[in-house]
């Protein structure tokens, strides 16, 4: 209650005023009502008020989400003779959903605003506010018997998905009605709630989230044709396939305009530490400010043609091996109208798509060297066992995400200077007073903000599968154990690569930029690059039981250990191992039955309609939790890249081992936080990528269906399914941010579900 008013004497942390070159702490750590910047007084209404008395996750609330599917399938089948044979299906799907925020709105002089409150980052993905998803399908083939041995088949697809996110707030231009200049322009595009956030990020953010609006429209045609001839022991099968892609795309990152605050404007300014975000926002000392805004919607293109052959050869009776070769090309991505610019550090400059002899990629090429080899085989045992293995090279296109889409000067309005740490002297240059600048296209000759790329050679991404298991057939069921590995290399990194970071040390972060010599106004350049590798090791167990007596069941469980090579997030030239962040989950087990009650078959009337024709459904899982890793909650290294973030920001110093026994861990303690103090300034303590891994997760869901017969194949299916049926909480991560007030522990329920029931009428035919 007392810091909204910029009282943070209940705090042990002193609270410095960066005014003056040597920085004092405030008396009684309480910042003057006068030095508060008119707009975070105003923005502190949107907070809702603590529900207890903790400085930390002091505040619970619960919403609810709504959703609406509709679903439309429609399919016919032709036989026009024993030649020849078609089939052409419809599909369309409808799903409207509105997403709350993490806390309730709030009525500020003539305004109801949403909050948002966005718990864990701006670019969390919390994307609370409306959702419309639809998508029509309509696929066709027709198979044609050449001879006694020869089959044809042509295949024709045609999707189009179409997505729009909006923001809670979009519509209304509250930059404008806050005073924040210049950050709503008067389209919807950019309309909306300007974006605060606090670092580290376990402090709510308050704004629209970041990328929405979003308008994503796709339009995919795809042609497809094979022949399958028996020959021998052979079956040979050749085919060929063209893909074509169209897509166009509405998104800024942070339209309305972003604005970061940590600890680094009200801590001592020498390395000894105090300060807090809260006070920053408070007096309105940004650490950063950033906007991306791409007006219009650029509509995008891109072929993928492939052809493949394979063999599965019929070696003895008991061995059959599978071979076969793909050929894959995905080539890179056009724009309508040459909307294209792409940074490249090699020459140092952007290049603009069809101009100055640059081609319609803006550089990149096409890649032709994705060669896959396949290898597999089944063998039959003796005793009823089968043994089945396999090898193969698998590339996968990767280059059609937001980080692709190379939008840069001249096409978009690029902001994102560094303030209170690039600061004369320590003292802040940049006021959130100062709102933004109007929105200008800077030229690609002098680019400023953050520039991204993609790299002119870039690959498309490399697996290599392979897997042996052994089946058994076990009193009708079957019992399997097996090994599944996976070594992947030319990774897509994402826009890890930046390539204008500075060296850590002490000082203006700008000015110790690798091209600030060149473009001084330039901030970040994150190059969308492939150098990444990864390992991945399973081993699996299934108990499959077959339809019998009315019951089916399967269970399955699976250890696995995924890892990653990632740059380290303050040097690029570093690369180093670690789990697979988000990804790595080393015990998994589902399982799912479904039992035919077996009441009232031999009755008869009115008791066989009741009591007949029901059935139980269950799927429960269970599994460890998920990998994260420790970062510094404000940077040591003063390189520029945001901390407090799970991808970013450096880390402290460990000492000994982190993880509790699990009669310890709780919400309030998750992992032992005194292990771990901060690294010496301008360096990055020894904690090691993922090396700590979240809460587990678990679930049971249930069914009952009733079947009511009405003539023929005819019935009507009465359905009553619930989710979570024990109302049990799955926690999300812990406060992983070094230096934060509820480090180690754990305040939401990440992306579980309370219970759900729903019920529904299906007529089948």
């Amino acid at each position: 209650m007392k810091m909204r008013m910029g009282d943070f004497s209940e705090l042990s942390t002193p609270i410095y005023d960066p005014i003056n070159a040597v920085r004092t702490p405030f008396p009684g750590n309480v910042i003057p009502a006068s030095r508060l910047d008119p707009i975070a007084a105003k923005y502190v209404a949107l907070y809702p008020m603590p529900t207890n008395g903790a400085l930390s996750n002091n505040y619970a609330f619960t919403n609810n989400r709504t959703q609406n599917n509709q679903a439309i399938d429609f399919r016919v089948d032709h036989r026009f003779d024993d030649s020849n044979t078609v089939f052409t299906r419809y599909s369309y799907n409808k799903t409207d959903t509105v997403t709350p925020s993490q806390c309730p709105p709030v009525t500020v002089g003539s305004q109801t605003i949403d909050p948002t409150c966005i718990v864990g980052g701006a670019a969390t993905g919390n994307y609370a506010g409306p959702n419309y998803t639809s998508a029509h399908n309509l696929v066709g083939s027709w198979a044609h018997v050449l001879n006694a041995t020869t089959i044809s088949e042509i295949k024709a697809n045609f999707s189009k998905p179409d997505i729009l996110s909006l923001g809670p707030n979009y519509g209304k231009n509250l930059g404008d009605f806050f005073g924040v200049a210049n950050a709503n322009d008067g389209t919807a595009d950019a309309s909306g709630l300007p974006l605060m956030e606090m670092r580290p990020t376990t402090f709510a953010a308050v704004g629209e989230t970041q990328w929405v609006p979003l308008h994503v429209y796709n339009k995919t045609y795809q042609v497809a044709g094979s022949v399958t001839q028996a020959r021998g022991a052979h079956n040979l099968k050749i085919g060929a396939a063209m893909i074509f892609r169209h897509w166009g795309v509405l998104q800024s990152n942070s339209a309305q305009g972003l604005w970061g605050f940590d600890s680094a404007p009200t801590n001592s300014g020498t390395g000894t530490g105090g300060g807090h975000a809260f006070a920053s926002f408070l007096l309105g000392y940004p650490t950063d400010v950033r906007r991306l805004y791409t007006p219009g919607s650029p509509v995008y293109h891109t072929n993928e043609p492939s052809a493949y052959v394979q063999d599965d050869w019929r070696a003895t009776s008991w061995l059959t091996v599978n071979l076969g070769v793909r050929y894959d090309v995905f080539g890179p991505l056009t724009e309508e109208n040459d909307h294209l610019s792409n940074f490249v550090p090699a020459e140092g400059k952007l290049l603009v798509a069809g101009q100055n002899g640059v081609s319609r990629t803006a550089g990149v090429k096409t890649d032709f060297s994705n060669i896959g080899p396949r290898l597999g085989f089944a063998a039959t045992l003796p005793h009823q066992m089968v043994l089945r293995g396999g090898w193969g090279l698998a590339y996968f296109p990767n280059n059609k995400n937001s980080g692709a889409y190379m939008k840069n000067p001249p096409f978009t309005a690029n902001y994102g200077p560094i303030t209170s740490n690039a600061a004369s002297n320590g003292v802040p240059n940049m006021f959130l007073k100062d709102g933004l600048p109007v929105v200008t296209f800077s030229s690609p000759q002098s680019p400023a903000g953050n520039v991204i790329g993609t790299d002119v050679n870039f690959k498309s991404d490399r697996s290599k599968q392979f897997n042996i298991m052994i089946e058994k057939e076990v009193v009708g069921n079957v019992v399997t154990a097996g090994y599944i590995g996976a070594r992947g290399d030319r990774l897509n990194l994402g826009l890890a690569m930046n390539y204008n970071l500075a060296p850590a040390g002490p000082g203006s972060v700008q000015s110790r930029r690798p091209y600030f010599s060149q473009y001084p106004q330039m901030a970040n350049v994150n190059i969308l690059s492939n150098v990444g590798k990864s390992t991945y090791n399973a081993w699996q167990f299934a108990f499959n039981r077959r339809y019998r007596a009315g019951l089916t069941l399967n269970s399955h469980y699976t250890w696995s250990h995924s890892r990653q090579m990632t740059p380290v997030p303050w040097d690029f030239s570093q690369f180093e191992w670690g789990d697979t962040q988000l990804f790595d989950v080393r015990h998994r087990w589902v399982l799912t039955a479904n039992y035919e009650l077996p009441w009232g078959k031999t009755l008869t009337g009115v008791a066989h309609g009741f009591l007949s024709a029901w059935q139980v459904n269950s799927t429960a899982y269970l599994q460890s939790g998920v990998a994260y890793t420790v970062v510094n909650a404000v940077s040591r290294t003063n390189t520029g890249n945001n901390a407090g973030t799970l991808n970013g920001g450096d880390r402290p110093n460990i000492s000994g081992n982190p993880n509790l026994p699990a009669d310890q861990r709780t919400v309030a303690r998750w992992f032992d936080t005194s292990v771990f103090s901060a690294a010496p300034q301008f360096t990055s303590g020894n904690v090691g990528l993922s090396e700590l891994h979240g809460p587990p997760q678990r679930r049971l869901d249930m069914s009952i269906f009733k079947d009511l017969s009405m003539g023929g194949s005819r019935k009507l299916q009465l359905r009553a399914e619930v989710y979570n049926v024990t109302n049990t909480p799955s926690f999300g991560l812990p406060d992983f941010n070094f230096g934060s007030t509820g480090f180690g522990s754990i305040s939401s329920t990440g992306n579980s579900i309370p219970r759900q029931m729903q019920f529904g009428i299906k007529y089948l035919f």
